[in-house]
């Protein structure tokens, strides 16, 4: 802020010399002078003041004419001859024109006659204040601005991004050492000697390099990133931010470049990386869908063979845990998700019991290895369909408790409970618990463990395995579902990890339930040595069953129980006798063991139903209700074929161009069993020869295939028809690929449809259904 003008302190501010050789008068003016001025510098003649001029800052002369030596006139001259801006004062009594005139050519700037009138001597020193105060205020300007400019500069210079200054005319008055640095030019004007300002770099927007006004074209565009070749021809890739300036500045514009070369470069790469990856995930979702197809689609057809109820369970636990496999295999190689790096929930109806059972189940073969019991409690008065992510929670549960059983060291307990905290009209929600009696996690160590990559302990990957990527992935679903993943763990004695989850609820009925006369049901539970785990587990389910139960250990206990009831079993460990005594009252005797790879015929004999671990709320139920007399329960097979009936198409016949041969074989049962004629070709070559030996009403290609693959065998046949006149052949991509925009991609080659690997038999059915009517 500029300060006022002041006189008495800008008098007080100068210094002033005054040369007087008369010393009396020189003494009685000085007291005058010391009430105006801060400092007084006084000399006898012209001599000494210009010695003290010489030596001092002085701001101000004050001199007599006539001196010894050196007279006011000759001091004046030689001082003038120095500093021709100091003001000098001549006090003198000569006022003659000859001594007016050679004053004037030095250069003096005041002339008072003496003696002197301090009035007057005031009135001089007003205006000669006013003038050092005006050249004081610009002074200090100056050297702010000086301050500034050099301190703008000593910022800008070090910055690794380039800036520059310059005007609408392209008058450059700023340029930072990156700049030069950067493209090679030694200076401002080994640069404006090739080029007229920096647009004329700018090699992907030639349109700018002669044009006028160019800043405002890059602001008007809105351009962001420019590619600039520097002296020594090297293409150099940068952010560019143009500013336009307020009109005080000196600036018109200011324009900042930061290099984005090495950033651009990396980018390339990532996207090279993508694709190749991409390549990657579409050969790696050929080579693992392909052999699931086999599994899934010969469990399925094993499935209608005459199969007890043991090879059924098996059968179903093949099927299942292979459909949850492909899930999580379909989900891991959706392109689209890897790319974007989302994970979106996709919410849908689905059966609580049949998605979270088949998960546990999943497991059975690993505890029974690792002789781990695997104790799951799915409260069976929870509503039995909801609305929600079926496979995200079982993608949870699944790294979940497949960490317990890998942290749990053998004869150890894994618990899996799914309970109501609270339910409203139409929602529920639901507490998903985890415990273990594994090794436990330090208290310092137990967030590390949610880092993708990361494990507990350095030594984790080597002695048990993994990635550490499944609880960083269980984290991230879990938030998606506004929830939070938790952790309760000490060393030695386990973990518990456990999330809540809301549910929207679509029927409230409960599906496992006991009503009316069924609830008459009682159990008889015999007490197994070692077997108090899984005591507790039966309990409590069939208390959640609202059926009455006792437990017995001998005959005698076992007569005491008087009421119908069906005995359950936890061992084959049994009192022969109690087997009999139940045989004799046709009691019904339900085993309930982990020993599912070594029960012998028999043992097998001995029992009317035999339950594997792990067990579950719909095994417990589906055992028992069959002996109810008011209730009986569908055979498993008796909808069977129903379920899986085959529509007819007698007198179709259909080219398979398929290269695998678990896959031809599989794909043609299914269609034989539609009564439609098959034909194999080994790869796309083959098909179109026989394309064109025969008539088909629909070809199934394959795409992955040698010598000729099934893009190409298409193209090639679509030639023919037209080139032919032929009647064209529906062309149904059959593939194990599971990336997004395959569909996409196939029509655009000329297919009628797609059908993914593992054949689902309702796609099957809608494929022959839309192309062989």
């Amino acid at each position: 802020m500029i300060e006022e003008f002041d006189l008495k302190l800008e008098l007080k501010r100068m210094n002033i010399l005054y040369v007087e050789d008369e010393e009396m008068i020189r003494k009685t003016f000085e007291r005058s002078l010391s009430r105006m001025f801060g400092n007084i510098f006084q000399a006898e003649n012209g001599k000494v003041g210009l010695e003290v001029f010489q030596k001092e800052h002085i701001d101000l002369i004050l001199t007599d004419v006539n001196m010894p030596e050196m007279n006011g006139l000759e001091m004046s001259q030689a001082i003038k001859n120095i500093n021709n801006r100091v003001p000098i004062i001549i006090s003198s009594a000569y006022n003659d024109s000859n001594f007016l005139m050679q004053a004037i050519d030095i250069g003096i700037d005041h002339y008072i006659t003496k003696p002197v009138y301090m009035r007057k001597f005031r009135a001089k020193l007003d205006e000669i204040a006013l003038n050092f105060y005006n050249k004081r205020i610009l002074e200090e300007r100056e050297t702010a601005l000086t301050l500034e400019r050099k301190l703008f500069a000593t910022v800008l210079n070090s910055q690794s991004a380039i800036a520059m200054l310059f005007t609408k005319n392209d008058q450059i008055l700023f340029i930072n050492d990156a700049f030069f640095q950067t493209f090679g030019f030694k200076d401002v004007s080994d640069f404006k000697s090739h080029h007229s300002n920096i647009n004329a770099l700018f090699i992907d927007y030639p349109e700018l390099h002669d044009a006028k006004g160019w800043a405002e074209i890059v602001l008007q565009k809105n351009i962001k990133k420019v590619a600039i070749i520097d002296k020594h021809g090297n293409k150099q890739i940068f952010n560019l931010e143009m500013i336009r300036l307020p009109e005080e500045n000196e600036a018109d514009y200011s324009i900042t470049l930061n290099n984005i070369t090495k950033l651009e470069d990396a980018i390339v790469q990532a996207e090279a990386s993508n694709k190749a990856k991409s390549k990657f995930l579409a050969n790696m979702s050929h080579e693992i869908r392909t052999p699931m197809n086999g599994i899934i689609g010969f469990a399925e057809v094993l499935k209608k063979g005459d199969l007890n109820s043991q090879q059924r369970e098996f059968v179903n636990i093949i099927s299942k845990s292979a459909s949850s496999l492909l899930d999580i295999i379909n989900d891991i190689l959706d392109f689209s998700k890897i790319e974007s790096g989302k994970l979106d929930l996709e919410n849908a109806t689905f059966n609580l019991f049949e998605e979270l059972e088949s998960v546990i189940e999943l497991f059975s073969a690993k505890t029974y290895e690792k002789n781990i019991k695997l104790i799951s409690f799915i409260n069976p008065q929870l509503p039995a369909i909801v609305y929600g992510d079926s496979l995200r929670i079982k993608q949870i549960l699944i790294n979940l408790i497949g960490n317990a059983i890998k942290f749990t060291p053998d004869y150890g307990v894994v618990r899996v409970n799914i309970n109501k905290i609270s339910e409203s009209e139409n929602s529920i929600k639901l507490l998903f618990s985890v415990e273990d009696t594994g090794i436990g996690i330090p208290q310092e160590k137990q967030q590390l463990i949610f880092t993708p990559f990361s494990q507990a302990d350095s030594s984790t990957s080597r002695k048990f395995g993994g990635t550490g990527l499944g609880l960083a992935i269980s984290t991230k679903l879990i938030q998606l579902m506004k929830s939070s993943l938790k952790l309760e763990s000490e060393v030695g004695k386990g973990s518990k990890f456990f999330f809540e989850i809301e549910f929207h609820i679509e029927n409230k009925n409960v599906q496992h339930e006991f009503t009316g006369k069924s609830k008459d049901l009682n159990v008889a539970v015999y007490k197994s040595a070692d077997m108090n785990i899984y005591e507790d587990l039966l309990l409590d389910y069939l208390n959640a069953f609202g059926l009455h139960s006792k437990r017995f250990s001998n005959i005698s206990e076992l007569e005491n129980i008087s009421f119908s009831k069906t005995a359950i079993f936890l061992s084959t460990v049994i009192d022969y006798e109690i087997l009999e005594k139940l045989e004799e009252n046709r009691i019904a005797k339900i085993l309930i063991t982990d020993k599912q790879f070594q029960l012998s015929d028999i043992e097998k004999r001995h029992f009317n139903e035999i339950v594997y671990h792990p067990l579950n709320g719909s095994k417990i139920y589906n055992s028992l209700i069959k002996y109810v007399d008011e209730f009986s329960q569908v055979p498993l097979n008796e909808n069977f074929d129903d379920e899986f009936a085959t529509l007819s198409f007698a007198g179709k016949k259909v080219l398979v161009v398929e290269d695998n041969e678990v896959n031809q074989q599989l794909i043609s049962f299914m269609l034989e069993m539609a009564e439609i004629e098959v034909e194999i070709a080994d790869n796309g070559k083959i098909g179109v020869e026989k394309f064109l030996s025969a008539k088909y009403d629909l070809i199934l290609m394959d795409i992955n295939m040698p010598i000729m693959n099934g893009l190409e065998a298409t193209s090639e046949i679509i030639q023919l028809e037209r080139i032919k006149n032929f009647k064209h052949v529906p062309i149904v991509a059959l593939t194990a690929n599971a990336i997004k925009g395959d569909r996409e991609r196939f029509i655009s080659y000329g297919m009628d449809d797609y059908l993914s690997k593992p054949i689902d038999k309702n796609e099957l059915d809608r494929i022959l259904q839309t192309y062989l009517k």
